[in-house]
């Protein structure tokens, strides 16, 4: 499917409340996808991509443990943003991201959206103040790593 054309495509609450000239700078960049039941959009220790802005349906963040059960350890739904994390200086996922409720999303490429973010004042601090939450709340869930303790100097550089 191509780029979605008007306003009224977009349920996404983060796009939503970009400025409309921030919105028109990011929609060429954005791709417009059907997301499946247990599609895997991100998989423990791998690069980041590519972001999804949930437009419709959840995705879940999944720890697996080292005796393959796996708990979910957070959702997001048209409020978020997949691993947003991965724009402020980790480039693995630090959890497998699984689509729990067949949806829409729009799909960014990392770069770009990082791009974009030093561009654009507006997109930049709503990101960051999406960010902060899930990262400090992922941060007292998972076991203390060095990946961790960088997220969270990346953090609270801001």
């Amino acid at each position: 499917m191509g780029p979605s054309r008007t306003i009224e495509d977009i349920a996404n609450r983060i796009l939503l409340s970009l400025p409309q000239a921030s919105l028109n700078r990011l929609r060429p960049a954005l791709e417009f996808r059907a997301m499946t039941k247990g599609e895997a959009i991100d998989h423990l220790d791998q690069p980041i991509k590519y972001l999804y802005f949930m437009n419709r349906g959840l995705i879940s963040f999944v720890k697996t443990m080292q005796d393959v059960r796996s708990v979910e350890i957070g959702v997001a739904g048209i409020e978020g943003i997949s691993n947003s994390y991965a724009l402020f200086g980790l480039n693995k996922a630090v959890l497998d991201t699984i689509v729990q409720i067949p949806g829409t999303a729009f799909r960014i490429s990392r770069a770009k959206l990082k791009n974009l973010m030093s561009e654009d004042a507006a997109v930049r601090e709503i990101l960051e103040k999406y960010s902060h939450f899930p990262l400090w709340h992922l941060r007292r869930l998972l076991p203390v790593t060095g990946s961790i303790i960088s997220m969270n100097a990346v953090v609270v550089g801001y």
